[in-house]
């Protein structure tokens, strides 16, 4: 299970001298994980969404354990059945990680369905770990 700890909503549109930033707006997740199955783990786990008015640009980051995405478009939006033990689920997103995972716990893809939120990731060693609140 993921409890959110802090939930952050930035606009800048500062004007300077010279040098200006280029204005943005950008909202920002923190969460951490818990449960009695899990090891507290201090990691860095955020979603950021941010709007480029200057471009009519949106773009998504997600850093969730070792877990990387970061792209202008969210990826297919899947309204196939998917099956995670023994749990059916449609609509969903499949964020692929866009660094190069190494070791077997490495996280290289994550579930996000449209309505319940966070579903479970995938390991590079094939391992499937579920959110388990989601009935």
């Amino acid at each position: 299970m993921f409890i959110i700890t802090k939930v952050d909503s930035i606009v800048s549109n500062e004007k300077g001298w010279f040098i200006n930033e280029k204005p943005y707006k950008l909202l920002q997740f923190e969460f951490r994980e818990i449960g009695k199955d899990t090891v507290r783990l201090e990691r860095q786990n955020e979603v950021f969404v941010n709007k480029n008015p200057e471009k009519n640009q949106n773009s998504i980051a997600i850093q969730f354990n070792n877990f990387y995405y970061h792209d202008t478009i969210l990826p297919l939006l899947h309204h196939t059945t998917f099956n995670i033990n023994n749990k059916k689920f449609t609509d969903y997103f499949m964020f692929e990680t866009s660094l190069h995972p190494e070791n077997p716990d490495d996280v290289k893809v994550l579930y996000i369905n449209v309505s319940q939120g966070f579903l479970g990731f995938e390991t590079l060693s094939g391992e499937i770990w579920v959110n388990n609140v989601i009935k």
